[in-house]
Parts: structure tokens; C-alpha cells; sequence
């Protein structure tokens, strides 16, 4: 399944909107990411309108400093703008408003589950998809040490583990095992509700 973070008009795009204010080139781009964008900071926020505004502010980053995309993976790219103004907001208030918080996917907004997708021959996102509790998923998620919801929710919203290992500067091997512990957490936190395991 080719992978749509690596399409090779994403650049094209942004350099049209940063040399001719081309409209319609920008909203191509927010086309193509939003949906994993969105999911991306469902795993990050309290709520619905939190990842809502933190994606409208991802996407105000992008469209008044084009020019800091410096080439490779779109998609990466916007995802760590994200992960960084996401971090930012977490530290202006104390973990517990967001860790003990309800979570509810946004209405327009496609939930995590939908968005998980891996190549790997035993794929562990399967029983991921048939739980039917997407807000104790996304708690899950989010109680998961932050290097390893990192890989997951990239991995979650389609960047290839190369580029998950190339921006956090660790070994192919370490971003696979960061996945591989981060869904041993999430079995062992879905386990005692009766969700369906790998």
C-alpha cells in the first residue's frame, strides 16, 4: 500500500502556496493530512475541540512559515509542528487535566482506530480496529510513555517507521521496538474491558 505522506506533489504544493499564495494548492495539502492529522492529535488532547484547535493552529504554523518545510516528509513534518504545539500546551497546565480527562473523538474527525495502518506481516493494529471503546483506546494512548505514544501516533497516522527513526534520530530498531512495547501497553490496558487482542 503505497504510502501517502511520501506523494511527491506534497512539496510541489507548499512551494506553490509559498511563492504565489496559490490557494487551492493549500487546500490540497489540508485535504490529504487532515484526517491523520486529526487523529494524530486525538491522541494528544482532552478532547474534540482540543485537537481541533490545535490542528487549526498546526495548520496557521504552516501557512505562515511555508518555507521552514526543508524537503522529505511532508506529513512527518506537520505531524512533529503538531506534536511540538501539543507539547507546548501540555506544559502550560498540569498532566492530570489531560491524562484523567474523558476523550471523545470529533465528529468530523476519523478516530485513531480507523487511521492505524502497518505493512508488517502480523499486523497489530487488527484487534485495534474491532474495539468498540475508542475513548478507553485514546486514554490508553495517552497514558503511554511519551517516546512511545510518539512512534505510535506517527506510525498511527501513516509515517513509515524510517522516517519515525530519522526524526527522533534513533535506530530503525529503536522506533520498532517503542511500537512493539506501546502495543504490548495498550493490550494489556484494553485486556481487563473486554476488547479483542493481537
Amino acid at each position: 500500500m503505497p504510502d501517502p505522506s511520501a506523494s511527491p506533489d506534497d512539496e510541489a504544493l507548499l512551494r506553490r502556496y509559498e511563492r504565489a499564495g496559490d490557494a487551492a494548492a493549500m487546500e490540497a495539502l489540508v485535504r490529504r493530512h487532515a484526517a491523520a492529522l486529526g487523529a494524530f492529535l486525538a491522541g494528544w488532547c482532552e478532547d474534540a475541540a482540543g485537537a481541533e484547535d490545535l490542528a487549526q493552529e498546526t495548520w496557521l504554523r504552516v501557512l505562515r512559515a511555508p518555507g521552514a518545510f526543508r524537503g522529505g516528509s511532508f506529513r512527518a513534518w506537520l505531524l512533529r509542528v503538531a506534536r511540538n504545539l501539543a507539547i507546548d500546551r501540555t506544559r502550560k497546565r498540569a498532566p492530570e487535566l489531560w491524562l484523567d480527562a474523558p476523550a471523545e473523538p470529533g465528529p468530523d474527525a476519523p478516530a485513531l482506530v480507523d487511521t492505524i495502518a502497518d505493512e508488517a506481516a502480523d499486523p497489530p493494529d487488527a484487534a485495534l480496529l474491532g474495539a468498540e471503546d475508542r475513548a478507553l483506546l485514546l486514554a490508553a494512548v495517552r497514558s503511554l510513555p511519551g517516546p512511545q505514544r510518539d512512534v505510535f501516533l506517527l506510525r498511527a497516522a501513516g509515517v513509515p517507521f524510517a522516517d519515525i527513526a530519522a526524526r527522533f534520530s534513533i535506530p530503525l530498531n529503536t522506533a520498532l521496538g517503542r511500537m512493539h512495547y506501546a502495543m504490548k501497553a495498550l493490550r494489556s490496558a484494553l485486556a481487563p474491558h473486554g476488547a479483542p487482542l493481537p
